[in-house]
């Protein structure tokens, strides 16, 4: 079952309100953290997380709506929840019992991944043979991929299945 993109990102928002973030939570950081949460769930269930499509941008892989509705924030800390384009605040519910394997995922990830801020995420989107970088390449770098390309779910799938091996998160 997919949730909406949304949803998830105020997930982590609340998450980070309960159990204080770091480093700020900008929405470079939240596009990262949501990616992520996507990939592992990928990987663990073998169905998407989010109902929306990963895109290849110049700052690693972005979910549009996410983007669209913080990026008025800028390099600063989200203050609040987001809201979708008809303005409309969409939450999923962690505590729900039909929704535990998702607390626990999104809890994993706050707790691997809140420690590093946005550019550091950025960065471990870009190291060689992530499924960004790999869509890059495809396009012979980032100043010549045309926009909006997206980043095939089963190139991720397939990465964060190899990370595995490495880090199995316990309970998810």
């Amino acid at each position: 079952m997919s949730y909406p993109s949304i949803a998830i990102a105020n997930a982590f928002l609340e998450v980070g309100r309960k159990e204080g973030a770091p480093t700020p939570l900008t929405p470079m950081k939240l596009l990262k953290l949501v990616y992520f949460a996507h990939g592992w769930y990928l990987a663990l269930r073998n169905e998407p997380l989010i109902d929306e499509t990963v895109e290849a941008w110049r700052y690693g892989p972005v979910v549009p709506s996410i983007y669209h509705a913080s990026k008025h924030f800028g390099n600063t800390n989200i203050v609040g929840d987001l809201s979708d384009e008809e303005g409309n605040i969409q939450r999923v519910d962690l505590t729900s019992m039909r929704n535990a394997d998702l607390n626990d995922l999104v809890h994993w990830i706050w707790k691997q991944y809140s420690r590093y801020d946005g550019v550091q995420l950025s960065n471990q989107t870009h190291e060689p043979g992530t499924p960004w970088t790999e869509t890059m390449e495809r396009y012979g770098g980032v100043s010549r991929m045309p926009k909006g390309i997206d980043i095939e779910e089963n190139m991720i799938k397939q990465y964060f299945a190899n990370q595995l091996k490495d880090v199995l998160p316990a309970g998810i």
